[in-house]
């Protein structure tokens, strides 16, 4: 694996290299209008470019996640490059036949070449990576919100260790026009049509496995219901944690995490004292409604082992109380109710 990505280091170097000659001919040519043959002492110069680049670190930086910050890096890399060509040559022959406008021109056509073909490269993968079998093999996934954190999120899905696909996002603002795309994943709808949106997903065949939200400004209600919609396709449903851990480089695959009860609640969870409940529940008949949702089901689970006379489970999806009375069904015997 290391050799294979010396082997790609060097393809870069000689491209470089390439480049770095033709951006004085380029720059010769706007100046004057013809090309005029470069000397050798022009020709030996341009092997600075890759050596300052070597000095600065740019081949650390994967072409496939070119990004604004390594661009930057770029130019910086290309005008110490710029300076260091001239001086060289001028220490040769005094720039002879070189017009001084060519040194500010050949640093915007460097830039322009290495920036232009690393940006080239990156739009090609990222069009490419769809078909590729590491991505079929990923978690297609929709995510709620499209602001920043969407942003990053699926920025952080490009890097090859990502299990997840984002294939749609929703919006939180039905009102708004949402025909757009977020670094190529279209907005699909708002989050009140989720359920729409899903249906139509299933029947092109590109239903998502999973749910994310992505949005920190959801209402604990809109959560409740986007977890009642998902559990009734079947899918799962987690949360991603803020941008800012993301960007320090940590994978994505550990920052999704289950939607806590303070996502439900929209507060921070107030702890129970068990012992005063066992003694107050103890031997008596208790009704939960809405017993199939995240919150009843977890109140079913803390009371279960409370000595109950008789445990009464209360919603209007038959699924959720089938798989909570299957996961009771040794607790209490014959003293469920649903």
């Amino acid at each position: 694996m290391k050799s294979f990505l010396n082997f790609k280091i060097l393809i870069a170097i000689f491209i470089d290299l390439f480049l770095s000659g033709l951006s004085i001919n380029i720059s010769n040519y706007i100046r004057l209008n013809f090309l005029e043959d470069i000397s050798l002492e022009t020709l030996c110069a341009s092997l600075l470019l890759p050596l300052i680049f070597i000095i600065l670190g740019i081949y650390k930086f994967p072409w496939k996640y070119f990004s604004i910050s390594d661009l930057w890096s770029l130019v910086k890399a290309c005008l110490l490059a710029n300076i260091l060509i001239f001086l060289t040559i001028f220490i040769f022959n005094r720039l002879e036949n070189i017009p001084r406008l060519v040194l500010i021109l050949n640093l915007f056509t460097l830039v322009f070449f290495t920036g232009s073909i690393r940006i080239i490269y990156r739009s090609l993968s990222e069009k490419f990576a769809f078909f590729s079998s590491e991505n079929k093999s990923r978690i297609p996934t929709l995510l709620i919100g499209a602001g920043d954190n969407a942003d990053f999120f699926i920025r952080a899905t490009e890097r090859s260790d990502a299990i997840y696909n984002v294939i749609g996002i929703i919006h939180l603002d039905d009102n708004k026009n949402k025909e757009f795309l977020i670094r190529g994943v279209p907005v699909l709808g708002g989050v009140k049509n989720l359920n729409t949106v899903l249906d139509k997903l299933q029947l092109n065949n590109k239903s998502p496995q999973k749910i994310i939200i992505t949005s920190r400004s959801l209402h604990a209600t809109d959560i409740s219901n986007i977890m009642k919609i998902v559990d009734a396709k079947g899918m799962t449903i987690g949360r991603s944690q803020s941008p800012n851990q993301l960007i320090e480089g940590n994978s994505i695959n550990s920052q999704v995490k289950d939607i806590s009860i303070e996502d439900l609640l929209g507060r921070r969870q107030n702890k129970l004292e068990n012992s005063k409940m066992k003694t107050f529940l103890k031997n008596q008949t208790v009704l939960i409604t809405g017993a199939g949702g995240s919150i009843g089901s977890e109140l079913a689970r803390t009371i279960i082992s409370f000595g109950l006379k008789k445990l009464i489970l209360l919603d209007i999806n038959e699924n959720s109380i089938f798989n909570l009375t299957q996961e009771f069904k040794n607790q209490l015997q014959k003293k469920i109710f649903v």
